[in-house]
């Protein structure tokens, strides 16, 4: 059974909202001033052959030990899937994170599945990042 154009358009009315939210949350572009670098963790997920491997707290003294103010956390699982962390996980990612002098810049939102599940992924991706971003 296929969803409704309605209820397909949903996941991404979400992830568009959240791309909005992000949007407002940053300085205007269009300066070289306003270009920050970030480091992604995907880089230190560990899901290419060869790659490294850090947890997230080890990922965040890696981009402190580099010299990098902003990070982008990869929103799946081995590091930061929403549906993994609670309200107190990210609280305590986020008290990490200030310790440490860093910045979310981004959340990067990973989704699949089932409409229901992207859509389920898309709300909890929202919530999150609003969270981190206080």
């Amino acid at each position: 059974m296929s969803a409704s154009p309605r209820r397909a358009a949903r996941p991404v009315r979400a992830l568009v909202a959240g791309f909005a939210l992000a949007a407002s949350l940053l300085p205007a572009a269009g300066r070289a001033a306003d270009l920050v670098p970030v480091l992604h963790s995907v880089s230190y997920a560990g899901v290419w052959r060869g790659q490294a491997r850090l947890e997230v707290d080890a990922f965040l003294l890696k981009a402190k030990e580099l010299g990098f103010s902003h990070v982008e956390l990869v929103g799946k699982r081995p590091h930061v899937s929403p549906l993994d962390h609670d309200t107190a996980a990210r609280q305590k990612l986020r008290a990490r994170m200030q310790e440490l002098g860093l910045t979310l810049a981004c959340l990067a939102a990973w989704g699949g599945g089932s409409i229901e599940n992207l859509d389920r992924t898309a709300r909890r991706f929202l919530e999150t990042f609003r969270e981190m971003t206080k």
